[in-house]
């Protein structure tokens, strides 16, 4: 029973939100567009129009706690996309076979809220900027419709959900995170009409990794200092009130 309260009020200690802290990550991941490529009727049903295809995203962040349960992040991220008639659903998408194939640089600034302190799962939004480059082929493979990077751009609004779902004894944290970043406009495809009256969007789902570069070594070191003191209490720390009070013998592994 001692070892198990252990374990629990250490898992506690590492999943605090500390304020001031500041950390530094990057992730690793797919990235999915949904949209069509361009549209042929005002009523096109663009859901049906092409299948996802995964693509590379990748990112990195810095993130500063600035309330309890509450962290600013300046994030900065690189995604690709692709849609093909030939998979779409639609006979018209089937027959007309053009190609997309772009790339998104995007950054701004997000916030995030763990809205229960005692578990590690976070919401996320904001605002970013993207940048974009893409390219669509017809069937023989001719391109019709190409900018370079720069050349297209718009704010990005992103939503998201994350998880963080192991800590190690340095503070350091792998997270899994799914976002759908929207579009101001019809300007993923290159192929905006009078019919297109569908904001596009791009999904990423991510594995991040993450250090603390400060708070962190002292939240480790009041957490195992407060669980191997003889005779001390686990809760003395005025940053982890509520913690069960109770004398402990010896040091966790965590």
């Amino acid at each position: 029973m001692k070892n198990k309260l252990l374990i629990i009020s250490g898992i506690a200690l590492q999943c605090s939100i500390v304020q001031g802290q500041i950390e530094l990550g990057m992730g690793a991941g797919m990235s999915v567009y949904r949209g069509e490529i361009g549209a042929h009727t005002a009523a096109s049903n663009y859901v049906n129009a092409n299948v996802a295809h995964g693509k590379l995203a990748t990112q990195g962040f810095a993130k500063f706690s600035i309330l309890p349960g509450v962290k600013l992040r300046a994030n900065a991220g690189y995604s690709e996309y692709a849609a093909f008639d030939k998979y779409s659903r639609d006979a018209f998408f089937q027959q007309r076979n053009l190609s997309l194939n772009g790339k998104i640089l995007d950054g701004g600034l997000m916030v995030e809220y763990y809205p229960v302190s005692r578990l590690p799962v976070y919401f996320t939004t904001g605002i970013k900027y993207g940048l974009m480059s893409y390219s669509v082929k017809n069937a023989n493979g001719e391109v019709i419709s190409s900018q370079a990077m720069g050349n297209a751009k718009s704010f990005v609004v992103p939503v998201g959900l994350g998880v963080d779902v192991l800590t190690n004894r340095r503070g350091s944290v792998y997270s899994v995170e799914v976002l759908t970043n929207q579009i101001n406009g019809d300007v993923l495809d290159g192929m905006s009409t009078l019919e297109s009256r569908h904001k596009d969007f791009y999904s990423t789902v991510t594995l991040n990794y993450r250090i603390p570069i400060w708070g962190a070594n002292d939240k480790i070191k009041i957490s195992r200092s407060a669980a191997c003191g003889q005779g001390e209490s686990m809760s003395r720390n005025k940053k982890y009130q509520g913690l069960p009070r109770r004398k402990v013998d010896h040091c966790p592994t965590f």
